[in-house]
């Protein structure tokens, strides 16, 4: 795999000769008009026209609110780790209806990055903020952070939609007009080459110590949802012109269906919710994998609490709304039994596994494994087990060895789990119901018959690449800190700190 598109030293360099009024300098690679380099397996390909490098200043700080960056992180930074916001701009390529125009911009990053470059895996994450909500969510932040952060990534969070820096009342500019004062966006049109210029911004100087940007070997991105959507154009109408990205890993979004799968590494997540509207999943293909986990709806509970706690944080001034990192890991293991709630499924297991996997695979060229997709009927309908759960698909050992129904988009026919309206009152964030005590007992005999069952399923999920080894500790540490044959919660012992190398 190409460790590092080189056209962007050739787009650096161009930038220098411009500002300093020189004829060239001759260390960067320029399109080749020989047939025969493009055929060259080993070459890596050059961007057609190579994005312009933005003008970057910062850190930013101050402004009237928090004096943090909107949507500053809710789950505490490790030792070592380090958070800074960036303002970035200048002209942005038109895309759509904007085609062959430009537009002047400033928009912001936010970046969290290690330290000590020793402790840095080579690793960039750009996510395309979500503006569904009118202000900025970091989704794969706020899903992934502890992975993240333990496995020595940087993570930079992007906002490249006009809703989240000054086209809603909630945006950036109005938040805090003194910090953002100088933001400034044209329009949805010219998000694509925004979101490319942020990748260029990271090898800013300004952003990136020279340690850790000599470190950089490749930059990936990532967007869940309306933003997945936003990748998918991305993917199709733009990478090829641009060549900024050596991977992708889109999620929670039905657009898989569109997306061309033969440009780089591409590994999709979708939850059982987007799952249901699909008919006929796409099937694995050398630089395309797609996963289909079965129990999430679109938002779990985890997501849900985290994105209210960035709002809430915010729009008191920093007095309230902290997250508890604990809830991410959430299954049910404290829930009464019979209780129904907001969908308990830890999707973060999953996303981050994505990431690690998506890292492995552009680092030694083996692609993860291919996952079955969900089952379905002749009627292309999900289907589903005696408990209600969904068949099939990418499996956590919670829905192997179950202690609650998830419930998320398609429901199960019949089921007789009628404490609760099964999909919630709001289908994109489900439910989940722990078995009552009838059914709990049905299936273990005890708590340490659970445990035993469970413990006997987590190895081969950790072998197979459904769950990192860390979070197959949290997830052992849960279900030990729990009691199915007692509705009572005990509080389990804290996480153990820090994570495993990639």
């Amino acid at each position: 795999m190409r460790q590092l598109n080189l056209w962007r030293l050739g787009a650096a360099c161009s930038a220098v000769i411009i500002s300093l009024g020189l004829q060239g300098c001759g260390a960067g690679p320029a399109a080749s008009t020989d047939p025969a380099a493009s055929e060259d397996p080993t070459t890596p390909p050059v961007a057609q026209q190579p994005v312009p490098q933005p003008e970057v200043l910062g850190p930013l700080t101050g402004g009237i609110r928090t004096g943090e960056p909107w949507g500053t992180t809710m789950v505490p930074l490790i030792d070592g780790y380090v958070e800074e916001e960036f303002s970035f701009g200048g002209l942005a390529r038109g895309h759509g209806d904007a085609a062959d125009t430009e537009s002047a911009y400033r928009t912001r990053m936010t970046v969290r990055r290690p330290v000590n470059p020793d402790d840095f895996k080579g690793t960039v994450v750009l996510d395309w903020n979500n503006v569904t909500l009118q202000f900025d969510i970091e989704s794969t932040w706020a899903a992934a952070n502890d992975v993240l952060m333990g496995r020595g990534f940087i993570y930079v969070g992007v906002s490249a939609q006009k809703q989240g820096v000054d086209g809603a009342p909630t945006s950036l500019y109005f938040w805090d007009p003194v910090r953002y004062a100088d933001l400034m966006h044209p329009g949805d049109d010219y998000s694509f080459d925004i979101f490319a210029q942020a990748a260029q911004a990271v090898f800013d100087p300004i952003v990136m110590p020279d340690a850790l940007r000599d470190r950089i070997a490749r930059v990936v991105a990532t967007g869940s949802s309306q933003s997945a959507g936003r990748l998918t154009t991305y993917i199709n109408e733009v990478h090829e012109r641009d060549q900024v990205f050596d991977g992708y890993m889109p999620q929670i979004s039905g657009s898989v269906l569109d997306t061309r799968k033969d440009l780089v590494p591409i590994l999709w997540i979708n939850s059982q919710d987007e799952a249901a509207g699909i008919v006929e999943p796409p099937v694995d293909e050398p630089l395309f994998r797609y996963w289909e986990i079965a129990g999430p709806p679109h938002t779990t509970n985890a997501g849900e609490q985290y994105y209210t706690s960035v709002a809430i944080y915010a729009n008191s001034n920093g007095v309230e709304g902290r997250y508890d990192p604990e809830v991410a890991g959430q299954y049910g293991e404290l829930d009464p039994q019979g209780s129904c709630n907001r969908n308990r499924f830890p999707v973060r297991y999953v996303w981050s596994a994505g990431i690690v996997a998506l890292h492995q695979w552009l680092e030694s060229g083996e692609p993860p494994r291919s996952v079955a997709p969900l089952t379905r009927d002749d009627a292309g309908d999900l289907t589903f087990d005696d408990h209600g759960n969904a068949v099939g698909g990418f499996r956590l050992p919670i829905v192997d060895v179950p202690i609650g129904a998830y419930f998320a988009g398609q429901l199960p026919v019949g089921t007789s789990l009628t404490h609760c309206t099964p999909g919630g009152l709001v289908p994109l964030v489900g439910t989940s119901q722990t078995f009552d005590p009838a059914r709990m007992m049905s299936l273990y005999a005890s708590h340490e018959d659970y445990l035993a069952q469970l413990e006997a399923v987590v190895p081969e999920a950790v072998e197979a690449g459904r769950l990192l080894p860390e979070h197959a500790e949290d997830l052992l540490r849960r279900a030990r800190g729990s009691d199915i044959t007692n509705p009572v919660p005990r509080v389990p012992p804290p996480p153990p700190a820090g994570g495993d190398p990639v």
